[in-house]
């Protein structure tokens, strides 16, 4: 029996909804110890590939500047099951 695998694309905002550019993003889970990192690109978008299906994964989202943000989610065949995903907030000054 094959692997069921899917993919992630999510896009980074800030508060007013625009894209975030350069975005540090990991997804990891205790289930196999699977750990991706990537970076979000020019439109603040990121796409993590074969991404096991059917694990409960924890996903952060930060850059400087903004506070660090981190869902939780099962990862299912039709998409990331998570409020908020990607939502980073400007720190207070």
């Amino acid at each position: 029996m094959a692997d069921v695998t899917g993919t992630i694309l999510v896009t980074v905002t800030d508060p007013s909804s625009a894209a975030v550019p350069g975005v540090k993003v990991t997804l990891n889970t205790a289930d196999t110890g699977l750990t991706r990192t990537t970076t979000t690109d020019t439109k603040g978008s990121y796409e993590l590939l074969a991404v096991p299906v059917g694990e409960d994964y924890m996903l952060g989202v930060e850059l400087k500047g903004f506070r660090r943000s981190v869902q939780s989610g099962t990862h299912r065949s039709n998409g990331f099951d998570a409020s908020v995903l990607g939502e980073t907030t400007k720190e207070e000054s």
